[in-house]
């Protein structure tokens, strides 16, 4: 799921503060598990038909094979302009 909040706290345009987390079971040959979770902010600049966004997701997996997963942190920066 992700759920969230957009209100205009600065008169740039909206900000949206969101989480989301998901988790997902899947079995076979292997049994996979797979959870991510994460939050970001999306700040919306109404001049300039732009939005900038900061989100940070973790990703855990697993299986029944012997693998050993790390983890994966992902902490990604943008930008979205409309024409």
């Amino acid at each position: 799921f992700k759920a969230g909040l957009r209100q205009r706290w600065t008169p740039l345009g909206h900000t949206v503060l969101y989480g989301e987390y998901l988790q997902s079971e899947a079995d076979g040959v292997a049994q996979n598990e797979l959870e991510w979770y994460g939050a970001g902010i999306v700040q919306e600049i109404d001049n300039a038909a732009m939005s900038l966004w900061l989100k940070y997701r973790n990703i855990e997996a697993s299986d029944n094979t012997g693998v050993n997963y790390e983890d994966f942190n992902e902490v990604t920066f943008g930008a979205l302009i409309n024409f």
